[in-house]
């Protein structure tokens, strides 16, 4: 029975001697990065950081439209204004 260890990225059980992880791909020679390096954001924190970026595109995303729409519209409504006040 070969010797084994665990990934310290993916927690996977591996052969002792390996260099690389057959599940996650990473490097063993390498040393693992803590979980102090990469941002920590509680989940709910995470979620309201995406929620206000969607709320803003979605808002320029419709002041686009109106923009639009209006340009499109403009000459109609002069027409229209032009033929009511004949």
């Amino acid at each position: 029975m070969e010797d084994t260890k665990k990934c310290p990225y993916c927690g996977q059980e591996i052969k002792a001697i390996a260099k690389k992880c057959r599940y996650c791909g990473k490097w063993l020679t390498e040393q693992p990065e803590t979980r102090s390096q990469q941002p920590t954001y509680p989940r709910s924190d995470y979620n309201l950081i995406t929620k206000n970026e969607d709320k803003k595109k979605w808002k320029s995303y419709l002041l686009i439209a109106i923009i639009v729409f209006v340009a499109l519209m403009l000459p109609t409504l002069v027409k229209l204004i032009k033929l009511m006040f004949k």
